[in-house]
Parts: C-alpha cells; sequence; structure tokens
C-alpha cells in the first residue's frame, strides 16, 4: 500500500509486477473480464477512486500495460468493486473452458 499515487507509478511500478495481467477497471474499457487470457499468470487489479481516475493516472497505469476492462454500467463503490472484480475473475477461471 502506498500513500502517493504519483512517486509509487513512476518510482517504484515497473519493478513489480512484471508477469502478472494487468487490468485496470474504468467505465470506458471496451472489454470485459472474459476478454482477457489469463493461462497460468497472475491477475493484477487497479481500481480507482469513487470519483474515478484522472487522466493522467490512466495514463500512467496503460504506459505501464494495465489494458481497461469494464465492469458494466453502474459505477461501484472501490469496496464493492474490488469484491466484484476478484468474483468475476475468480469464476472465470473456474470454468471448464479454463481447465
Amino acid at each position: 500500500m502506498r500513500k502517493r499515487f504519483k512517486p509509487f507509478v513512476e518510482d517504484e511500478l515497473a519493478g513489480f509486477f512484471s508477469d502478472h495481467v494487468k487490468l485496470l477497471a474504468d467505465p470506458a474499457g471496451k472489454k470485459g473480464i472474459t476478454d482477457f487470457g489469463f493461462g497460468n499468470q497472475r491477475v493484477l487489479l487497479a481500481i480507482g477512486p469513487e470519483g474515478g481516475w484522472t487522466a493522467y493516472e490512466l495514463e500512467m497505469l496503460q504506459e505501464h500495460r494495465f489494458e481497461l476492462f469494464n465492469m458494466g454500467t453502474r459505477i461501484l463503490r472501490v469496496d464493492t468493486a474490488c469484491v466484484a472484480a476478484i468474483s468475476a475473475i475468480g469464476s472465470y477461471l473456474r470454468t471448464p473452458a479454463q481447465v
């Protein structure tokens, strides 16, 4: 957990999670959870503040290979969005097509 976004993304993020599928929750995303192939890779989720990501935050995360995904038309609270995204990924990974 980091208190400040900019120093973390600019100075530290590149050294972490290099082998993860990186997903960025945002209403502008055109893909859903099932549009990504996870294979044996771990998933790193970026779920933003309830007011939404700033343009700078979106740009910086996408520069670090985060891909936008959409969780539906309703804007969720952060705590709800975290549970929903983890549940959706877990459910998708347990489907027979992924085994």
